[in-house]
């Protein structure tokens, strides 16, 4: 599932990237959820299905400190060649 993420997101990460570090007032890698969402539609990337959303938001959630702002750099992440979850 990490793979199809990461094929479906890889030629939209760098708007995706772009936009979240314009909204990070407070330049720590956590934004509102419903900013990373946003990012996601202002970037064009294609709509996930439900099971793929799911997982991305388990991933970022995971690394996140609250349920409101999530750790947007746990998303770059999955980019990373040695990554693993």
């Amino acid at each position: 599932m990490l793979g199809r993420i990461k094929n479906i997101l890889e030629d939209y990460r760098s708007s995706i990237e772009d936009y979240l570090n314009d909204q990070d007032e407070n330049e720590n890698g956590e934004v509102h959820l419903s900013t990373f969402i946003l990012s996601l539609k202002e970037s064009n990337a294609p709509e996930l299905d439900e099971d793929i959303r799911d997982f991305l938001f388990y991933i970022l959630l995971r690394s996140s400190s609250s349920l409101k702002k999530v750790n947007y750099y746990a998303f770059l992440e999955i980019f990373d060649d040695d990554y693993l979850i």
